[in-house]
């Protein structure tokens, strides 16, 4: 097994090449981001039961039903993260007719099949966003935008979440290679 960076690998076996992409992991972060998402959940919580109560006077429902929207929007967000930081993967396998990619948390996602022959326009994505959206993109509760991706039958498929430059580059050129010696084999 190979490496590019400290978050890819692929192995080269007899038919296929897989390569695996997982997220940036830092267990103290994580360690934190856990602790915001129990304390977000306990005040959710907290307030549905005043609700349900009837604790709150017209004005105070009102506010508080608003608040319960964002509410729930960021704990979404932020359990989706957690989840995908701790268990999250892109894996891909190119083999003799396909390339088949699949996002997942654990075993969950679903494989898409894409014949080689219909992949067309294999790039990297050049971002030209201010620096404060690409530093919040990139921060830690955030899953990131994809630095790759590739057109099969109309539809654009993008992955490679949160990589660096180098490590986008390194790998665009793993997978140009692998697909380019799979096409010479079909014709």
């Amino acid at each position: 097994m190979k490496k590019i960076g400290d978050r890819i690998t692929f192995e080269d076996h007899k038919n296929y090449t897989t390569i695996i992409i997982t997220p940036p992991s830092v267990d103290w972060k994580n360690a934190i981001l856990l602790a915001w998402i129990l304390a977000w959940t306990y005040v959710g919580i907290y307030i549905i039961y005043n609700f349900a109560a009837g604790l709150l006077n017209q004005d105070q429902q009102i506010y508080f039903a608003a608040f319960l929207v964002f509410w729930f929007y960021f704990e979404y967000r932020s359990v989706k993260a957690l989840l995908w930081i701790r268990y999250g993967k892109e894996m891909m396998k190119i083999d003799d007719q396909y390339l088949i990619f699949k996002k997942s948390i654990k075993s969950y996602g679903k494989a898409h099949k894409y014949f080689l022959e219909n992949i067309k326009r294999l790039s990297t994505i050049e971002t030209k966003e201010s620096k404060y959206i690409k530093a919040f993109e990139n921060s830690y509760w955030e899953l990131g935008k994809e630095t790759m991706q590739f057109e099969a039958m109309g539809k654009t498929i993008k992955f490679g979440r949160k990589l660096n430059e180098q490590d986008t580059k390194l790998l665009f050129k793993v997978i140009e290679k692998r697909m380019n010696q799979k096409l010479k084999k079909l014709k």
